[in-house]
């Protein structure tokens, strides 16, 4: 808490839904935040929810790697619901009851040191805002990923390999970041944070900026704190930008171009976000 801060915490004004991806395009203050790569600024930067910051994390093989999440080769729009699988579905009795199977898949996850929160589930998943026309047969695998590297991609891919081999080759892959399911919180700024005072003219210029670029592609900019944590304090002071739902583009040149006019202002503490209204891809 700083010094001239109010003793109460006060609620969030907005804390997302558990299991939305929030970010389509994010850069943080130039205070390191672990798991991200920084750039030659100090600033570390996302795309898509994945770290290295590339255009796309989707694999010509349709097989997904994001920092939350990494499967496929199809997977749900999130937030998403895994249901169960009905009785009648032709799959059912060996999935639901062939140990052999399931010893084989906790051996595979077991090999990899991936630390697992949940027993792993075989369900239909389904986006709960844009439900797909048909569910997605999944292996459902809830985990905590201290290190973002390449082996719960590696992993998810020999578990879809060894399911086609023995049946099912409609079988997609998904592991989850626990993270994943721990809602995003915004705060007012506080009076002592550098932008609060100039927040007017970095808002005209960031506005200003953005609709020249973008058009009608998003709908406002705001800045306050932002984060996972239900302490605004906590919290990086962020300028994020919604964008329209139904918009999916590289949002990256938009992000450098705030992040210029954050640095323009000498406010190298201030985080850009990124997202969509209702973001579920």
């Amino acid at each position: 808490m700083t010094e001239n801060s109010s003793p109460f915490q006060p609620p969030p004004l907005l804390t997302t839904p558990p299991g939305v991806r929030l970010e389509e395009c994010y850069a943080s203050a130039r205070n390191p935040v672990t798991g991200l790569r920084a750039l030659t600024d100090g600033r570390q930067r996302r795309n898509k929810g994945c770290s290295s910051d590339g255009a796309s994390n989707r694999d010509a093989d349709g097989f997904l790697n994001e920092d939350i999440r990494v499967g496929g080769p199809h997977l749900c729009s999130i937030p998403g619901v895994i249901t169960q699988i009905p009785k009648d579905h032709p799959y059912y009795e060996r999935l639901i009851r062939d140990i052999d199977l399931e010893n084989d898949v906790l051996d595979i996850i077991q090999e990899a040191n991936i630390d697992v929160v949940e027993p792993p589930v075989f369900g239909y998943r389904r986006s709960t805002p844009f439900p797909e026309l048909e569910p997605y047969l999944t292996l459902f695998v809830l985990a905590r990923r201290p290190t973002i590297d390449g082996t719960w991609l590696k992993t998810a891919r020999k578990l879809h390999l060894h399911l086609a081999a023995n049946g099912f080759p409609e079988m997609n892959v998904e592991f989850a970041n626990k993270k994943m399911f721990q809602p995003w919180h915004f705060f007012r700024l506080e009076e002592t944070d550098p932008i609060h005072a100039a927040w007017k003219k970095v808002n005209s210029s960031a506005l200003s900026e953005i609709f020249f670029e973008l058009g009608h592609a998003i709908t406002g900019v705001a800045c306050g704190r932002v984060g996972q944590s239900e302490d605004g304090a906590e919290n990086p002071a962020t300028l994020h930008v919604w964008a329209h739902a139904n918009v999916d583009r590289d949002w990256r040149a938009a992000r450098e171009a705030i992040v210029m006019i954050l640095e323009q202002y000498h406010l190298p503490g201030v985080a850009v976000l990124i997202h969509r209204l209702g973001s579920h891809l």
